[in-house]
């Protein structure tokens, strides 16, 4: 009964599972973490800022809450959706950016940019509906990139300089991929 609670949104969250791992993870110096959308967490809880839809932010950097940028634009790899992104469009993008292609999120029109900060701890692509294999040569090619600009908000490279290096990059971690 504790699990399954309604949020204030009038979505199904998990409050009580989250507030229960949070209270017995916190002996072992650990941190919960939960999606963008879970209502009444703890401060301490690392929230997975995604959708912009649920909870904006800058809202939950302004509550005290530490954020992992999962932007879906251009963070999300889904086969099924009519638009996905590269390292083309990772390039111009920096941690701080979350922007959304859905016409309902904020961010559609209008990307919500906040300032550098310690609350934004970095960044994660999300890659599913795939077969291994497309996973895999997705995730390389845009890891390299997101990497790059987590190390380097501000760009360092044009886009020709960048792309040279990258190409060079990705071939090196498949290598590493197909020794294990």
């Amino acid at each position: 009964r504790d699990l399954l609670e309604y949020g204030a949104v009038g979505i199904i969250t998990y409050d009580g599972s989250v507030n229960y791992a949070d209270r017995n993870i916190d002996r072992r110096e650990l941190r919960a973490m939960v999606s963008e959308g879970v209502e009444k967490i703890p401060r301490e809880t690392i929230v997975i800022a995604w959708e912009s839809y649920y909870h904006m932010v800058y809202d939950l950097l302004a509550a005290g809450f530490k954020v992992i940028n999962a932007s879906w634009q251009p963070l999300y790899i889904v086969p099924s959706r009519e638009r996905n992104w590269g390292p083309g469009e990772l390039l111009n993008w920096n941690v701080y950016n979350w922007q959304h292609w859905w016409p309902n999120s904020p961010a559609y029109l209008n990307p919500i940019h906040v300032a550098p900060t310690d609350q934004v701890l970095g960044a994660q692509l999300c890659v599913w509906e795939c077969t291994y294999e497309r996973e895999i040569q997705a995730a390389v090619n845009n890891a390299a990139t997101l990497s790059e600009r987590l190390w380097t908000v501000e760009r360092l490279w044009d886009d020709e300089s960048y792309f040279r290096r990258h190409d060079e990059v990705v071939r090196r971690l498949f290598i590493l991929i197909a020794e294990q």
